[in-house]
């Protein structure tokens, strides 16, 4: 007991009762904290209640569309027409007023007014003393058998020939061929009750010079405007 005491006087001693006071007061310390924390009641935390509005589903449109009626088509007749004289091209020597063409033969051709050496260079010519197409009456075409009317060796009956115009485009059906001397003018119809086309050429074909025979084709009108 006198060592302990001899101890606690000494300055070591001192520090070690120090020490063990420091300790003691802390351990109550936390003793103290503790309890009184035990003591509060904890807070309750009431979380908001999140309310989500419900989604809105928008339907998509429909597009009505609109009913499409169909009218049934009509056929509508061709109308005849009528062309006056005054829109037909002129009427002078060596003027080109048409073409030609018969697509079965591969016949083409420019179509004057007159019948020359130097017209029928150029292509068909049209006798002075017959009418033009859409008069109603005989129109007279000659052209040399070794150009321009070399391929009529080949028409036959039934072929349509098409003279295009500026006033009108006409279309004629082959009805007859034939070969005639060239004084037969009787296979000349000046006086035809109906529009007719005669397509004249040398024979035989592929000549050189003028001969004795004409190659004929015969044509009747089928379609074109009439003229007044």
């Amino acid at each position: 007991m006198e060592k302990i005491m001899h101890i606690l006087k000494s300055k070591k001693g001192i520090s070690i009762l120090c020490c063990i006071l420091f300790l003691i007061v802390f351990l109550m310390f936390l003793l103290i904290r503790n309890k009184f924390t035990q003591d509060i009641p904890e807070e309750t935390t009431t979380e908001q209640e999140t309310t989500t509005e419900p989604e809105t589903t928008t339907e998509p449109e429909t597009t009505t569309e609109p009913e499409t009626t169909t009218e049934p088509e009509t056929t509508t007749e061709p109308e005849t027409t009528t062309v006056y004289i005054n829109d037909t091209p002129g009427t002078g020597e060596g003027s080109r007023y048409g073409y030609m063409t018969c697509d079965t033969i591969g016949l083409s051709c420019s179509v004057f007014l007159g019948d020359s050496s130097s017209i029928l260079r150029k292509g068909a010519g049209q006798s002075l003393a017959t009418l033009m197409p859409g008069y109603g009456g005989l129109i007279m075409i000659g052209a040399h058998n070794n150009s321009y009317f070399n391929c009529l060796q080949y028409i036959s009956i039934g072929n349509v020939i098409t003279i295009e115009t500026d006033y009108g485009t006409f279309h004629y059906q082959v009805i007859s061929t034939e070969i005639r001397d060239v004084t037969g003018l009787s296979a000349y119809d000046f006086m035809t009750d109906h529009e007719q086309l005669l397509l004249y050429t040398c024979y035989p074909f592929d000549t050189l010079s003028h001969t004795d025979y004409r190659f004929l084709v015969h044509a009747d009108l089928m379609s074109g405007p009439a003229v007044e």
